[in-house]
Parts: structure tokens; sequence; C-alpha cells
């Protein structure tokens, strides 16, 4: 949360992501949490175009970093690979 709060005293949204609960899977757990990383920038996208949301207009999609640490690293690079097909 540190790291969050820090990130939006300088006007950029950070969000953190629990997929603890895919931990264990031997098959697809890193495209699972691509999905997951990737359904939350969709819900930014979301926000971002409905009017009376906090968050209306105030998000510049073209401007999107996701990182991630450990399982949550290869899920990303799993989530760029997948944005990137869908053009």
């Amino acid at each position: 949360m540190y790291l969050c709060q820090l990130f939006a005293s300088h006007g950029i949204i950070a969000a953190t992501i629990d997929a603890n609960f895919l931990n264990g899977f031997n098959f697809g757990e890193n495209d699972a949490r691509a999905i997951v990383h990737l359904e939350h920038l969709k819900q930014f996208r979301t926000w971002a175009g409905t009017a009376h949301h906090p968050l209306y207009g105030k998000i510049d999609l073209n401007r999107i970093l996701i990182v991630g640490h450990s399982r949550g690293g290869e899920g990303v690079g799993h989530a760029s690979l997948r944005f990137s097909q869908q053009g």
C-alpha cells in the first residue's frame, strides 16, 4: 500500500491485485493471472468512460503500465502478450 500511496501522490493510479487463490494450479496459472490483470484494465476503461464516476475522463488509457513480482511478474508477461495480440 505504501507504493500505491506514493504513486497516487504523483497523480498515478496504482492498484494491487491479490491472485493468491490461483497458487498451486499446475496448468494455466500464468494465463489466469494475465486474465485477472486484463480484467482490471477493462474495469478502469469502464470507469474512465462512465459519466458521473469519479474517474470519468481522468485515465489516459494510452499510458498504462502493469507490473508484478514473482508469479505476478510472469502473469504480466502473459497479459502483455495477450494485450498486444488484441490490438
